[in-house]
C-alpha cells in the first residue's frame, strides 16, 4: 500500500510543491536576513513593506500545509477504498476457485489428486489442509452436530516464536519444524480432529465428539508436549513456545470465520498469561484451567519438598468393639491453602503423573511407622492402603520399598484397598496385579464395593478379604425394605465366602445400629474419630482399649 502511494500523482505533486516552496522560503530568509543586519537604511525606509511581506508568507505556508494534509487524507481515504475493493475481489476470486474445483474435489475425495485440488485445498508447505479445507469440513460437521454431539471445539495455535528464525540463514530451518509440527499434530491427535494451517505460523484444530472440555485438555497438553520444548536441527539449538485460543461452537458463532475470530481473540488474552498461555472463551473453562495449573505447580514443589502428611483413621470391630485396623490416608500441606484433603489434589496429580512419587512418599513413611505400630498394636492388627492396580507397575513399586523388600514380615499388617470404579475399568488389569499381590501374602479389600451398585462377580472372581459399603448403602436399606433384604442377602454370601464387610462413612449413630443390624464386622467413620497422625492414633488406640473413649450410640 505504500508503495502504492509513493508512486501516485498526489505524492509526486506534493513533494514538488514542498520544494518549490522551501527555495522560495529559503531566499526570501535570507533577503530578510541581509537587509536586517547589512542594509540598515534600506530597512528602516520600507520596514513596513519587509512585515506585510514576511506575513503573506506565514499565510500562503499554512494555505499551503492545510491544503497539503487534505490531499494526504483524501488519497489516504481512496487507497484504503481500494484496499477493500481488492480484499472483496480476493474473496470472490476464493469463491469462484472454490466452484471451479468442485468436481476436482470429488475425484480427489476418489483417490485422483489433482495439482488444482492441492493447489486449492491444500498447505503448500505441511501439506495440511488450509483454511477453505476447514471450512468445508466445518459445515460439514455443522449438518450433523444436533444429532451426533453437541458441541464443536476449534483451537488456534500460534507458535510464538518461530519468527526469531525466519532469517535468511534460519529461513530453511523454520520451514522443516512447521513441517515436522504439522505431521506430529495429524497423527499424534485424536482420530476424532481435524488439523489445517490457515496463517504463516498458526494452525487451527477442530475436535468433535471428545466428550468433556476435561478431555479437550488433555488434547491440548498433546499440542504443548508437539510443540513446547528444545529442538536440535543442523547443529542449532532453540526452545519453542505456543500460544492457544480456544472457542466453541455454537456458544461463540454460527459459522467458522465468526467461531476463528473469537479464537483468536481468547488468543490475544493468552498471550498476556505468564505461564501456560491458553485462553477459552469461556470464564467457567478458564477458571478451572487456571485452578489446575496452579495446583499442579504447587504439587510439583510439595512432591520436591515432601510437604505432605500422612493420617490414619480407625476401623472398629462392632462384634468385639475393639480398633482392629486403620485405613492410611494422605493430606497435602499446602503454604497457601492449608491441610489439603487428597480428594482436592489426587485427580490432578493422577493426569499430571505424580502419583508414582506420591505412592513412593506414603511407603517410605508406612515403613518409618510401622516399628511403632508393631511395638504397640497386637499381631491381628491391619492397615489398609488404597492404591489404583490400573496401574500395571504399582506391584514393582510396592514391593521394591524398603517397607515391603521383605514382604513375610509385614503381609500380615498390611492390606491394599482397590476402588471398584477402577475394577469396573478393566477387569482384567486389576484381577492380574490383584493375584501378584495375593501370591505376596498381603490382604486385599474393595473400595465402594456396594455403593452405586453392587458387583458380585468381584466377590467370585478376586481373591478378596473385605468388602466396603458407604452409608448411602446403609441408608437405602433402612428406607426401602426390597434393598434391605438385597443387602443383606448380599453380606450373607459374603460371609459365606469368608470375606468381611466394612461399614464405611459411619457419621452418626443411626449409621452405627444399621451396620450392626445388617451384620458388617467392621466399621469407620467419623462417629468413632477422625484421621489423626500417627501418635494421636496410638493415643486413641490405648484409650479406646482402656474404654476411656465410648461410641454413643
Amino acid at each position: 500500500m505504500l508503495s502504492k502511494f509513493y508512486s501516485s500523482e498526489c505524492f509526486r505533486k506534493g513533494l514538488f510543491t514542498a520544494l518549490v516552496f522551501f527555495v522560495f522560503n529559503f531566499v526570501y530568509l535570507a533577503a530578510v536576513i541581509y537587509v536586517v543586519f547589512f542594509n540598515t537604511a534600506f530597512f528602516e525606509k520600507y520596514k513596513l513593506w519587509v512585515g506585510i511581506f514576511s506575513t503573506l508568507m506565514v499565510v500562503i505556508d499554512s494555505f499551503y500545509l492545510f491544503y497539503f494534509l487534505y490531499t494526504l487524507l483524501r488519497e489516504n481515504y481512496k487507497l484504503k477504498m481500494s484496499l477493500q475493493k481488492t480484499i472483496v475481489q480476493c474473496d470472490t476470486i476464493k469463491r469462484k476457485l472454490f466452484e471451479i474445483t468442485k468436481k476436482e474435489y470429488k475425484r480427489f475425495q476418489n483417490g485422483k489428486k489433482t495439482k488444482m485440488v492441492e493447489i486449492a485445498y491444500f498447505d503448500m508447505l505441511t501439506g495440511l489442509p488450509n483454511k477453505l479445507q476447514l471450512e468445508i469440513f466445518f459445515q460439514r460437521l455443522q449438518q450433523n452436530v444436533s444429532s451426533c454431539f453437541d458441541e464443536i471445539a476449534v483451537i488456534i495455535v500460534d507458535i510464538e516464536n518461530l519468527g526469531e528464525f525466519e532469517g535468511s540463514s534460519f529461513c530453511s530451518l523454520a520451514s522443516v519444524i512447521l513441517k515436522d509440527i504439522g505431521f506430529k499434530l495429524k497423527n499424534g491427535l485424536p482420530e476424532k480432529s481435524f488439523v489445517a494451517k490457515i496463517e504463516d505460523d498458526k494452525f487451527a484444530i477442530l475436535f468433535y465428539e471428545y466428550g468433556c472440555r476435561d478431555l479437550l485438555v488433555e488434547y491440548i497438553k498433546i499440542i504443548w508436549e508437539i510443540i513446547e520444548g528444545r529442538w536440535y536441527l543442523v547443529g542449532d539449538e532453540f526452545e519453542l513456545k505456543s500460544v492457544v485460543g480456544v472457542a466453541f461452537y455454537p456458544q461463540d458463532g454460527n459459522c467458522i470465520d465468526e467461531i476463528l475470530k473469537a479464537a483468536t481473540e481468547a488468543l490475544k488474552q493468552a498471550r498476556l498469561r505468564e505461564e501456560k498461555k491458553v485462553y477459552f472463551t469461556s470464564s467457567e473453562d478458564n477458571t478451572k484451567l487456571f485452578y489446575n495449573v496452579s495446583v499442579s505447580n504447587e504439587l510439583k514443589k510439595a512432591i520436591l519438598q515432601k510437604n505432605f502428611l500422612l493420617v490414619y483413621q480407625p476401623l472398629v470391630d462392632l462384634q468385639k468393639n475393639k480398633v482392629a485396623g486403620a485405613e492410611v490416608f494422605v493430606r497435602w500441606m499446602s503454604p497457601e491453602k492449608g491441610i489439603v484433603s487428597a480428594k482436592e489434589f489426587i485427580s490432578i496429580a493422577q493426569k499430571e503423573g505424580m502419583i508414582p512419587e506420591i505412592e513412593e512418599w506414603v511407603l517410605d513413611t508406612i515403613a518409618e511407622d510401622v516399628p511403632a505400630f508393631e511395638e504397640m498394636l497386637p499381631d491381628d492388627f491391619f492397615i489398609s492402603l488404597n492404591v489404583s492396580f490400573l496401574d500395571s507397575n504399582v506391584a514393582e513399586r510396592i514391593f521394591s520399598n524398603k517397607v515391603f523388600t521383605h514382604y513375610n514380615q509385614y503381609n500380615k499388617m498390611m492390606a491394599f484397598e482397590i476402588n471398584q470404579q477402577d475394577i469396573d475399568t478393566n477387569l482384567s488389569d486389576c484381577l492380574r496385579v490383584a493375584e501378584e499381590v495375593k501370591h505376596k501374602g498381603f490382604r486385599i479389600i474393595v473400595d465402594d464395593w456396594c455403593s452405586d451398585n453392587i458387583s458380585v462377580d468381584t466377590i467370585r472372581y478376586f481373591a478378596v478379604d473385605a468388602v466396603k459399603v458407604d452409608n448411602r448403602c446403609i441408608e437405602n436399606a433402612v428406607f426401602d425394605k426390597s434393598v434391605s433384604v438385597i443387602i443383606k442377602g448380599i453380606i450373607e454370601i459374603a460371609h459365606a465366602l469368608k470375606i468381611k464387610v466394612i461399614a464405611k462413612g459411619v457419621e452418626t449413630p443411626f449409621h452405627y445400629r444399621v451396620a450392626k443390624e445388617l451384620c458388617c464386622d467392621l466399621a469407620q467413620g467419623f462417629l468413632f474419630s477422625k484421621p489423626m497422625v500417627r501418635n494421636e492414633f496410638l493415643e486413641f488406640y490405648r484409650k479406646y482399649k482402656m474404654g476411656l473413649i465410648r461410641v454413643i450410640v
